[in-house]
């Protein structure tokens, strides 16, 4: 049943990523501070008893502004009350502008992430993914760094063409 719990709880959040609703209801503004970070308005560990076992399910509530999001979270997450909330590892502000805390990538679905607090230990059965992010630099800028070294390689070229050309003169 643990299993299903996690696999569920899986499903949810990639289905959060999938859609963009990644810990934010409202229109987001581009270049905000760390004013507006947000702050973890409800923190809750509870037990849920199953057929076989009790689960233990963390409850968090995230508030900007007047935007709050519920999040909830199968493990013990004490010690994790300052951050824990959904968080995009490629993107993950408003979860890193609050210094003590960290979006950790899932092990399984690399592109969702839990913002937690740093250097604290994570509940049993969770591990650390890896993020993989895109390059951050697009196609385009990787165009033009490459013209210019080709300029450059020219005008040098060219440049010793001609110091060849008064050598030969005098």
């Amino acid at each position: 049943m643990r299993t299903k719990l996690y696999v569920l709880a899986t499903f949810v959040l990639v289905l959060q990523e999938s859609y963009g609703i990644h810990g934010s209801s409202g229109p987001r503004k581009s270049g905000t501070g760390s004013r507006n970070c947000g702050r973890i308005s409800g923190f809750i560990v509870s037990t849920v008893p199953t057929k076989s076992s009790t689960i233990t399910v963390t409850h968090s509530s995230w508030t900007n502004k007047n935007a709050t999001m519920k999040f909830e979270y199968i493990g013990n997450y004490t010690g994790h009350e300052k951050c824990l909330s959904n968080c995009d590892p490629c993107h993950p502000r408003p979860c890193t502008c609050r210094p003590e805390c960290e979006c950790l990538p899932m092990k399984d679905y690399p592109s969702v992430g839990r913002c937690v607090k740093k250097k604290t230990p994570l509940p049993d059965g969770v591990e650390r993914g890896m993020h993989r992010c895109k390059n951050k630099e697009g196609k385009k800028k990787m165009e033009d760094k490459e013209k210019v070294k080709i300029l450059s390689r020219r005008k040098t070229v060219k440049e010793e063409e001609e110091q060849q050309a008064e050598h030969r003169t005098t």
